[in-house]
């Protein structure tokens, strides 16, 4: 996701990345997964309980080339990889 604002005379632009998953599949719960990554990218997981969903959003630049260089070495399977490469 990348989100440009103006305020006055600044102008920022960011680059974050967003990843969600279901907390239960037929696999069993996804928390450990999700609190190890995000731990990993020293960010906090999130519950969306409204989803039943674990998220995690980086929005840092080190936070980002950290998940950057991990998903270069460890690709995503699936049309999710065709999301990254956008």
């Amino acid at each position: 996701m990348v989100r440009a604002t103006e305020t006055g005379a600044i102008s920022r632009v960011e680059c974050r990345m967003e990843i969600v998953q279901a907390q239960e599949s037929i696999h069993g719960t996804s928390k450990e997964i999700m609190k190890k990554i995000a731990d990993s990218l020293n960010i906090r997981m999130e519950l969306v309980s409204n989803k039943s969903q674990y998220r995690i959003r980086t929005s840092s630049a080190k936070s980002n080339e950290i998940l950057i260089a991990y998903l270069n070495k460890f690709p995503l399977w699936g049309k999710k990889y065709l999301d990254y490469l956008v």
